[in-house]
């Protein structure tokens, strides 16, 4: 995260982790300053075996220089008091369709007490992507007639949609408004049994086509150009209602 001259033909990087390492032409040494957290700290450090601006050389050492990269991690913000969690912390990699279905914890009846009244959060990350064409994002719920498949009719709800064009690198969380006020297929969702499965949706920006398969007929997305550029994208995501 920072860089500094010795004046004496070598230079000295600092890590996240507040480790100096001075590098020479015959010597690494590193030491941890505690304190150093960024570059202006590095270029006024004096303290360790090596102060800045001197013209000391560094000792030799036979112990081959090390990096230490900080593991990845993603931290798991717990849901607002009053918040139900429908589903947490799912990473989903792509599939088939450019769709994600991930497992959720049904309510049964979602109206006793009513939580399509507040807010839907979603909490979502893209963790890979292959380029920056703009994508949107949305969730839908769908109730199927026979419980089991699409076949003998369903309804259907869906959010309004998000736009990303890269990696986020970093959780975004979401606002996706009531969902008693989302789309609803007909005018009509049966909140009081719940839907069956969940998905998210992943559309091209520019004609608001589905990424996916041609099954969903004139929905998905015909070009211009190849699909690959596209997908797959790779997510991580939590949704809460009730906010």
């Amino acid at each position: 995260i920072g860089a500094a001259d010795d004046r004496n033909g070598g230079y000295a990087l600092i890590d996240e982790t507040t480790n100096i390492h001075w590098f020479g032409t015959t010597a690494t040494t590193t030491i941890t300053v505690p304190g150093i957290t960024n570059p202006a700290d590095l270029a006024i450090a004096s303290t360790g075996p090596i102060p800045l601006g001197t013209t000391t050389t560094p000792p030799t050492t036979t112990t081959p220089p090390t990096t230490t990269i900080p593991p990845t991690t993603t931290t798991t913000t717990p849901p607002p008091p009053g918040s139900v969690v429908i589903w947490q912390d799912v990473l989903a990699a792509a599939g088939p369709d450019e769709y994600y279905l991930p497992p959720f914890n049904d309510q049964g009846n979602w109206m006793a007490p009513n939580l399509t009244a507040g807010d839907a959060i979603l909490t979502f990350e893209i963790t890979d992507k292959p380029s920056s064409l703009a994508i949107h994002i949305q969730v839908c719920a769908w109730s199927l007639h026979n419980g089991n498949n699409f076949s003998d009719g369903f309804e259907e709800t869906c959010s309004g949609k998000t736009e990303f064009t890269d990696e986020t690198l970093a959780p975004v969380v979401i606002n996706l408004g009531a969902p008693a006020a989302w789309w609803q297929r007909n005018g009509f969702f049966p909140w009081t049994t719940g839907p069956h499965l969940f998905r998210i949706m992943i559309k091209d920006a520019a004609t608001q086509s589905l990424l996916m398969s041609t099954h969903c007929g004139t929905h998905c997305w015909m070009g211009p150009g190849p699909i690959s550029p596209h997908i797959p994208v790779t997510i991580r995501s939590t949704l809460t209602f009730n906010n």
